[in-house]
């Protein structure tokens, strides 16, 4: 499973049949705040296998599932659903009535090599990481998913992991938090394994251990902010190189596209930039031949 989404929701709509269920639910943002998310979930229940269990409009569902962001919309294809609450005659749930608690994303795929950046100001480290997902709720193939890791490195213990992005194959846990300004979604790592290509068999595990104080969410969030504004720095910086290396004077039209640069674009750059550096390495160039007197 490449991203994996995990969280207790409120039931908001359901309709099926003997096949599948689908519907809209809630997810509580933060494990201490009432602020809510809502996501688009698809099962299909025909198989005797299937761990989805049958759930009614207004309950608590633990919903577990594969999970899909696209165009600030979220979509969870239903693994397992484990009903908490029901609603009765005498008292009807509502999404107040969720768990404080946050939801959690597994997320594998390759790191960007270029991206980490150590933000040591405010103690939290973090790399890009990108895949093309399925979404099973629509059928589309090949969306796009970028997801920005940040974790925190006490002791210096994760001082290599920054070493380990090229050609690597990235599996990370933790709290999940969609990005603002339609910026990619954040995971706050709580344990990450990682594997070269090449090298199943091989991996290491990073945990991130959370020992003493904990930090309150206002304070993550603000740190998550930072980071998120250093990525869209990176996109700026790169958009103003490409404008000064480019000696081929172009029409408005191009001009414009050149400015509505987003990360998908930065993340292309760095990928691009890896194969010219490959293809560079292997360019021979022959000496001139010299005319005979």
């Amino acid at each position: 499973m490449s991203s994996v989404f995990i969280s207790f929701c409120f039931i908001k709509t359901v309709t099926g049949n003997d096949k599948y269920v689908t519907g809209s639910a809630l997810y509580r943002v933060k494990g201490d705040e009432d602020k809510f998310r809502e996501i688009i979930y698809k099962g299909f229940t025909g198989t005797s296998e299937t761990l989805i269990m049958d759930f009614e409009k207004d309950s608590i569902v633990l919903v577990i599932g594969r999970y899909v962001y696209e165009e600030n919309v979220e979509y969870v294809t239903l693994i397992q659903t484990v009903p908490i609450s029901y609603s009765s005659d005498d008292s009807t749930n509502t999404q107040e009535d969720l768990p404080y608690s946050s939801p959690l994303l597994i997320y594998s795929a390759p790191a960007l090599t270029n991206s980490y950046k150590s933000n040591d100001e405010i103690g939290r480290h973090s790399f890009l990481m990108s895949k093309k997902l399925y979404n099973g709720v629509t059928g589309k193939k090949n969306v796009e998913s970028n997801i920005i890791i940040s974790y925190t490195n006490p002791n210096g213990r994760y001082n290599s992991l920054k070493d380990n992005l090229k050609k690597t194959v990235m599996s990370v846990i933790g709290r999940f938090k969609i990005g603002s300004h339609k910026r990619p979604p954040h995971i706050m790592a709580s344990d990450i394994e990682w594997n070269y290509a090449g090298n199943i068999g091989e991996s290491q595990s990073l945990h991130s251990s959370n020992k003493g104080k904990t930090k309150p969410h206002e304070d993550l969030d603000n740190q998550l902010d930072i980071i998120d504004e250093k990525y869209a720095k990176m996109n700026s910086e790169s958009l103003k190189k490409r404008k000064l290396n480019n000696f081929i004077p172009k029409s408005k039209s191009s001009q414009d596209s050149t400015s509505s640069t987003n990360l998908n674009d930065v993340i292309l750059q760095i990928r691009d930039g890896e194969t010219t550096t490959q293809e560079n390495s292997d360019v021979t160039i022959d000496p001139p031949e010299m005319n005979p007197n």
